[in-house]
């Protein structure tokens, strides 16, 4: 099938907006989405992994399933069915067959009569269906009688989004929405013909999202941005995405920008946000992006976003944009939007000390100096004393500052029409300034043997409250000692033997950019890495080895490639160790001269992830 991506905008003069987002819609994907520019209706792929699901396993059910694992396969409407049957799901699958209501769009049995019918069970036209009740046949044989011929059309539904048959002459809508508006109307309903024609949602088909209705410029955005995100590997579902089209519709909105967003679900938030942003993407480059007040990194393949807003003198904002761009490429990992924005947060501070004391808000750079430099030490040091800054968070803030205005200095930022021209030699971090760094912060951050073996006889209430993935990772963690980021974006393929077919783990150290470091490791977490690996191998069968992680992320990851991030282990680890009992260590004291121990409580706060590093290295250190 061959689609012209035209079509979507053809009823309407196409502004600038809508001939941008129409030449970014793909032919492959419209043809995915049986896109027909007609009926203006999206059909998702039943069998997509991302966009599809299971079929419903009842007999004549043309519903769909998203609960594989709760509902046996079954849709909604059917498993609520099996649930009050009281039988096992294979004794009702056996006898079940769909005679319920269903929701559905089906013409009169009699051939080629365009009329709707009445409903699953009387599948004819009103006409048709008092005919065979006088007949007294069965719908087979009533269909097979000869002079039974199709009826002409009454037409179609009058409710813009609606393109089903009308079932009388003298209605303006079919059955579905002239109940609908009789039911409003009894409910106080004071909306007019017209507006109501305009507003009212199409009737739910599984599977389907109309778009009549709907302005050119929104249902190009609606189209793209499902295009994009489906490219994202992201899920989206038809039910998840119908809410906010009837939403649109309902509001008279022009466009994704137009739509009040008030009271809908955070998934309707997610999907206007992640669709404008995708058009907001057309065209983009980082020779573009490089100049905005806040930068989406996609554009520089990277994840996550800088924002500039925090930095009010338009010198120190500019040469701030000149310094990410260059320190973007010196940083690797899913992380590095978090490490130039630390950078840009730091001169944040420096810029809002520079707008409270200076008359002039610091906005000309050659009236700058050393006393400028003064105010913002007083200032940090005086956000230390107020509780806004730790001790290390204060060292860490003018060390970042004076790091990079260094790094501005030598990247010629200060030369005759750059952004720090004009600004004077003294306005400079000296090495005196820097706050005294806090002492050994990593002393005191292992584990005590007693808590560790507390920890690990509870491994099973981990399992009772999250994926069985995050044991996995936490008892990866615990045994090697590696980095939260480096357990959890192992390969599948992190296994392997030394020499004498002792196990052997493969990791990339990506703190210190070093990639395939090994760590011989203990028989019990080769098992556990084995055990793994088969279960994401069964998962994503058709996907090469080489490209599946060992913990793939259960979002917008259909190919098992994508690894968890560090994030989500640390929080389903948090929750664990919140719900355990109180820990305890024994402590020796010494009361009258008379030595007892005695048992302490010792502090949930300090079991974190990153505190089972320190404890393996405690423990070899003490070995």
């Amino acid at each position: 099938m061959t689609v012209a991506v035209q079509e979507i905008g053809a009823a309407e003069p196409q502004g600038p907006r809508l001939r941008r987002v129409l030449a970014a819609i793909e032919p492959s994907f419209l043809e995915l989405m049986q896109w027909d520019q007609t009926a203006r209706r999206l059909i998702f792929p039943v069998d997509h992994v991302q966009l599809g699901g299971e079929s419903c396993r009842v007999r004549g059910c043309r519903k769909t399933s998203f609960k594989f694992a709760m509902a046996h396969q079954l849709c909604d409407t059917c498993n609520e069915h099996w649930l009050r049957s009281g039988q096992s799901v294979d004794d009702f699958l056996a006898t079940a067959t769909r005679t319920w209501r269903y929701i559905g769009k089906d013409a009169c049995r009699v051939s080629a009569c365009p009329r709707p019918c009445k409903s699953n069970r009387e599948p004819f036209c009103y006409a048709h269906l008092h005919q065979q009740r006088v007949s007294g046949l069965s719908v087979e044989q009533f269909v097979r009688r000869p002079g039974v011929v199709a009826l002409p059309s009454f037409g179609i539904c009058q409710v813009r989004s609606c393109d089903r048959q009308k079932d009388y002459e003298r209605t303006s809508y079919c059955m579905a929405h002239r109940n609908r508006r009789a039911t409003e109307r009894r409910s106080g309903s004071r909306v007019d013909e017209e507006t109501w024609k305009g507003t009212a949602s199409p009737v739910t088909i599984t599977g389907e999202i109309s778009l009549l209705g709907l302005p050119e410029l929104l249902a190009a955005e609606v189209v793209f941005g499902l295009q994009e995100r489906n490219r994202s590997g992201a899920k989206t579902k038809d039910h998840s995405l119908r809410p906010l089209v009837n939403t649109a519709r309902r509001q008279q909105a022009g466009s994704l920008a137009e739509i009040d967003l008030t009271g809908l679900t955070r998934l309707q938030h997610q999907l206007v946000a992640t669709f404008s942003a995708s058009i907001d993407r057309i065209g983009a480059s980082p020779e573009t992006e490089r100049f905005k007040d806040a930068w989406d990194l996609s554009v520089f393949g990277l994840g996550g976003s800088l924002r500039f807003t925090g930095i009010s003198q338009p010198w120190l904002r500019e040469a701030a944009k000149e310094w990410a761009v260059q320190d973007l490429l010196l940083h690797r990992g899913p992380r590095v939007y978090s490490t130039v924005q630390g950078g840009l947060r730091s001169l944040g501070k420096l810029s809002e000390s520079l707008w409270l004391h200076r008359d002039d808000h610091g906005i000309d750079p050659s009236r700058l100096g050393r006393p400028d430099i003064v105010a913002f030490l007083h200032r940090a040091a005086f956000l230390q004393d107020e509780g806004d800054l730790s001790v290390d968070g204060r060292h860490k803030l003018v060390t970042k500052c004076r790091q990079v205005l260094r790094r501005m200095r030598s990247l010629g930022l200060s030369g005759p029409g750059r952004p720090l021209a004009g600004l004077p030699n003294d306005f400079v971090f000296r090495d005196e300034d820097i706050p005294d760094e806090p002492e050994d912060s990593e002393a005191g951050k292992d584990l005590p043997a007693e808590v560790m073996q507390q920890l690990c006889s509870h491994l099973d209430a981990l399992d009772a409250i999250a994926p069985p993935f995050v044991r996995t990772a936490v008892e990866l963690i615990i045994d090697t000692g590696r980095r939260p980021q480096e357990i959890s974006r192992l390969p599948w393929d992190c296994l392997t033997a030394d020499d004498d077919g002792s196990p052997v783990l493969v990791y990339d150290n990506h703190k210190s950019h070093r990639r395939q470091r090994r760590l011989p490791i203990a028989a019990a977490t080769a098992a556990l890495i084995t055990k793994q690996q088969n279960v994401v191998r069964a998962r994503f069968p058709d996907t090469p080895a080489g490209d599946l992680a060992l913990l793939p992320t259960q979002m917008r990851n259909p190919h098992g490639a994508k690894s968890i991030g560090e994030g989500l282990i640390s929080a389903w680890h948090r929750a664990w160790v919140t719900g355990l009992p109180e820990f305890h260590i024994s402590v020796t004291v010494d009361t009258d001269g008379r030595r007892a121990t005695e048992q302490i409580l010792f502090d949930k706060a300090r079991i974190f992830l990153y505190a089972y590093r320190h404890s393996y290295a405690q423990r070899h250190a003490d070995a």
